[in-house]
């Protein structure tokens, strides 16, 4: 049902307030790109639309699914690679009003939050405590509902895994509410992932905002560590080092333990621009660099250690000047809280192409990645590449990161990296990988109409079950 656009807006102020909603273009245009605006173009919305709860939200859905209006949700503000850019126009639901931490619960070890809380205001809250929640590799103005509902990241991934979520309150398309999890029950806490019968919480999760509105997460919370100690090891030898991080890796000795190109650590902790001089001066040079965390009691840490350095010795030929201590400072920050992600943009945009693969084909990964990248034109010395093994370490899982910093005003700069992307996607599926780290633009094109089996046809249909009028988010999942 067509309705004309002064009206629509009536309806949507009447839902939220007047001072809520807005279709003037001056602000819509902030709402059109993000900062992958040279690979995902800029699309203008129609209105932006700012609920205060769920009840708000229900009425938006109510309005937008009766006229068959897109919404695109957007928690905290953090739009990044495409995900928030409104294909079909329609109504981006920012929901930074919504930004309650409800409940942090210490002797459940869980927090229940609302999308529009913030990384860092949430870690600040949970210390108070004694606690943290996962905290991923992001700006630390990221809402934990939207990161991990799309599986961040996160710094100490070798030992939680990549999978917070308990339950969620979700507002469907038509405005109707489901409970997940133990949260669909009565006289009982949103603390369990399995309620009753199917994983309904499992699949709502890495959905770009395609089959609803999370309005509340349960997420598991972590106890603060009584000490922490973190060491840096190096190598130039690749297959060496994927070795030694893979044995690492099977003993489940370390909280963290990634395998980094030597320029990655550099960038996301250093002063300065002149990151050769800094690659000799802290990390003797190397090609590789793995950071070792340890974190428990002092006591365990020392038990811990002296089993990591039993492998060292099989691998002390090959490191470079290490184990050593790293500087706890920058370590610290990096590894324990939000990103300070001002450090890397002094570097230039950041470019990634990131998705779950075992460890043992990081070689393949690299020497792939390595070959595309000279086949477009870009600089070798730019390419970088990173795996952080992830528990459960069953099939050697890993995070694999591709990425670098370039000029996003050199637009034939952006034109090669675009080519990287698409040519990179097939290649890597034909490699073999487990699967994306999320559902971005050119990974879900190349990937449809791969995918064995039933399983594309069984996702669809499930989806337009739940959005018959394909209003959520239209255009990222399927062809509209």
């Amino acid at each position: 049902m067509k309705m004309p656009e002064k009206i629509i807006l009536r309806l949507l102020e009447d839902a939220v307030g007047k001072e809520n909603v807005s279709d003037d273009e001056s602000i819509l245009i902030a709402y059109s790109r993000d900062q992958y605006w040279n690979f995902v173009p800029p699309k203008m919305p129609d209105y932006v639309v700012r609920p205060k709860n769920t009840e708000e939200v229900q009425a938006v859905m109510r309005i937008a699914n009766r006229y068959r209006i897109p919404v695109i949700p957007m928690s905290s503000g953090v739009n990044v690679r495409g995900l928030c850019i409104p294909e079909q126009g329609g109504i981006v639901l920012e929901l930074k009003r919504m930004n309650r931490i409800i409940e942090i619960n210490k002797d459940a070890m869980t927090a229940t939050v609302e999308p529009g809380v913030t990384m860092v205001e949430f870690v600040a809250s949970a210390r108070k405590l004694g606690l943290r929640p996962a905290v991923p590799g992001a700006p630390a103005v990221v809402s934990p509902v939207s990161n991990y509902m799309l599986r961040g990241v996160y710094h100490h991934i070798s030992s939680i895994g990549i999978d917070h979520v308990l339950s969620m309150e979700i507002v469907l398309p038509n405005g109707e509410l489901l409970y997940t999890g133990s949260a669909a029950f009565p006289n009982i806490g949103p603390y369990s992932r399995f309620g009753f019968g199917p994983d309904l919480t499992g699949l709502f999760m890495g959905q770009p905002g395609t089959m609803g509105v999370v309005t509340k997460l349960t997420c598991r919370m972590y106890p603060l560590p009584e000490a922490e100690e973190w060491l840096g090891a190096g190598f130039n030898d690749l297959s060496k080092a994927v070795k030694f991080v893979d044995e690492l890796m099977t003993e489940k000795l370390l909280a963290s333990c990634w395998l980094l190109h030597w320029s990655v650590p550099l960038i996301t902790m250093a002063p300065s621009r002149d990151l050769q001089k800094l690659r000799e001066d802290v990390l003797g040079g190397c090609e590789w660099f793995i950071n070792l965390t340890f974190e428990s009691s002092k006591g365990l840490i020392d038990y811990k250690r002296k089993a990591v350095e039993k492998i060292v010795q099989k691998y002390k030929p090959d490191l470079i000047g290490g184990p050593l201590p790293m500087e706890v400072g920058p370590i610290k920050n990096e590894w324990m809280y939000p990103r300070r992600i001002f450090n890397w943009f002094k570097f230039g945009n950041y470019f990634a192409l990131a998705f779950w693969g075992p460890l043992t084909k990081f070689e393949e990964y690299h020497d792939l990645g390595l070959k595309f990248w000279k086949k477009h034109g870009l600089d070798p010395e730019k390419f970088s590449i990173i795996a952080a093994p992830t528990e459960p370490y069953c099939g050697k899982l890993s995070y694999i990161e591709m990425e670098c910093f370039y000029d996003s005003t050199n637009r034939a700069e952006a034109e090669s990296l675009t080519a990287f992307t698409s040519d990179m996607t097939n290649e890597l599926i034909e490699l073999g990988i487990y699967g994306w780290f999320r559902p971005y633009a050119l990974a879900v094109k190349a990937s449809l109409g791969k995918l064995k089996g039933n399983y594309v046809e069984l996702w669809k249909k499930i989806h337009d079950i739940i959005d018959p009028n394909n209003t959520m988010n239209p255009g990222k999942l399927w062809p509209v």
